[in-house]
């Protein structure tokens, strides 16, 4: 009884969860990801990441990648967690910036090292 009890429960949180993502869409999870690197929040990051969050998408309101932010905030980790997960190093934002030319302008001198050895171009 208690094993079909506990897989109700899975099941129902599991269908809650999935008509929520559905009913926000994707751009919801897309700021999330770049608010979540602007803010240094590794783990959130993670988890969005497992969830199947594009780590070089454009922020839907924010116009910036996850990638660019971290490198705007001055966020290292974020930048090498980002890069090992594949996110693009040259992927462009609303403003046909790459991260590497976001952290040039803002004098963020560790992660224009960074995003350079890693094939940035600006």
């Amino acid at each position: 009884m208690f094993g079909r009890t506990l897989l109700w429960v899975v099941l129902t949180f599991a269908l809650v969860a999935v008509s929520v993502a559905l009913l926000i869409g994707p751009n919801y999870v897309r700021d999330d990801l770049v608010e979540a690197a602007r803010q240094g929040d590794t783990q959130r990051i993670n988890l969005l990441l497992a969830l199947g969050a594009n780590p070089s998408r454009v922020g839907f309101e924010e116009h910036v990648t996850p990638l660019g932010a971290a490198a705007q905030s001055g966020r290292s980790d974020v930048v090498r967690l980002l890069l090992r997960k594949s996110a693009n190093v040259n992927e462009k934002d609303d403003h046909q910036e790459t991260a590497l030319g976001i952290a040039r302008r803002h004098g963020k001198t560790e992660i224009v090292r960074l995003l350079e050895a890693a094939g940035g171009h600006p």
